[in-house]
């Protein structure tokens, strides 16, 4: 078997082909950009114009999105207009976003038959916020499907969960045969890289999975350089073209801050335990130079840059300006 459990996205996909879609459905668990990537998943599904089976032969084979329709193409370029998106300003959901919510879904989808309502971080919501969300769950609005993510499930009203079908997500792990697969597809190495990204951050689109090797290259480029300020601003705006970029870089700065330890032989958890840090690097293809960024960077310098990253990912689920937490990350090693 590919899989050791169901997704949620298997399990929204048969609902939709036996035309059993729950008007609300409650993502928990893994991390953010997890959360953020599976909802972008589902709504792409319910929103394309041409959704395939996977498996013609196979009754119980789900739906899948065809990827290609204009269906498809508008949710990946966030223009669809039938996608409506809300995420806390600053440290709420505010209950002005929830109000103006109520007046776009009095109307009916502009392109097809379904809408599609995506709340990220919904256990951020200020109380008046999710009382009218409660208020809207109780009156589920015609054609309208809404999909809460939450880090945190007990910080929700109970009423609140009990008015969605809860989708849980759990580690997917994948054979080594589709991890090469999928390696040859974009033409890099089946590193532990690739199978983080697979199964730990669920991309399995290879123009997504090609961006997050990108981005590790030209982080670690720009580490790598005698001159580090004057890549400083190139590689920066790279990495602050989008919130979800520099989201997806916090988990690749992750990743190598913890190989370079593993290289250095020990962990903040128990620094004076030596390890065959060599043999259980996650990015094994470039091993030779995270050795030589090891040998220009100190222990200490590498718990505290995890610190930075730790401080960096709470302002990314605060919403902040993408280029602050992008600048964050790289300005660290300018002083170094």
């Amino acid at each position: 078997m590919e899989h050791i459990s169901v997704s949620p996205l298997k399990i929204v996909s048969r609902a939709y082909k036996m035309d059993r879609l729950a008007h609300a459905y409650l993502l928990a668990g893994g991390n953010e950009i997890l959360r953020a990537h599976t909802l972008r998943e589902l709504a792409t599904l319910l929103l394309c114009v041409s959704p395939t089976k996977e498996d013609d032969k196979d009754k119980n084979s789900s739906l899948l999105a065809c990827k290609r329709c204009t269906g498809c193409q508008k949710v990946k370029k966030g223009i669809h207009p039938d996608l409506i998106e809300i995420s806390p300003r600053g440290t709420f959901i505010r209950i002005e976003q929830i109000r103006k919510l109520q007046e776009q879904i009095r109307f009916s989808p502009l392109e097809g038959k379904k809408r599609v309502v995506v709340i990220n971080q919904v256990e951020r919501m200020n109380p008046s916020a999710a009382n009218a969300l409660l208020k809207l769950l109780e009156e589920p609005p015609t054609h309208t499907h809404l999909f809460l993510s939450a880090g945190n499930i007990s910080a929700l009203l109970p009423t609140i969960v009990s008015r969605c079908q809860v989708l849980r997500l759990s580690a997917v792990s994948f054979s080594d045969e589709i991890v090469f697969e999928i390696s040859s597809k974009i033409g890099r190495e089946p590193s532990g890289f690739l199978r983080f990204l697979v199964e730990e951050l669920c991309i399995q689109d290879e123009e997504e999975l090609s961006l997050a090797f990108e981005i590790r290259d030209r982080i670690v480029e720009f580490l790598a350089s005698e001159n580090r300020s004057l890549s400083f601003i190139e590689t920066g705006s790279f990495l602050w073209n989008s919130p979800d970029r520099v989201k997806l870089a916090l988990e690749v700065v992750r990743t190598l801050a913890r190989d370079l330890l593993f290289i250095w032989g020990k962990t903040p958890e128990k620094p004076d335990q030596k390890r065959d840090g060599q043999n259980l690097l996650m990015h094994q293809d470039i091993a030779p130079l995270l050795g030589q960024l090891a040998e220009r960077t100190n222990y200490d310098t590498l718990v505290s840059y995890e610190k930075t990253i730790s401080r960096a990912r709470k302002m990314s689920e605060r919403n902040v300006k993408p280029e602050m937490i992008a600048d964050m990350i790289l300005a660290f090693w300018l002083k170094t």
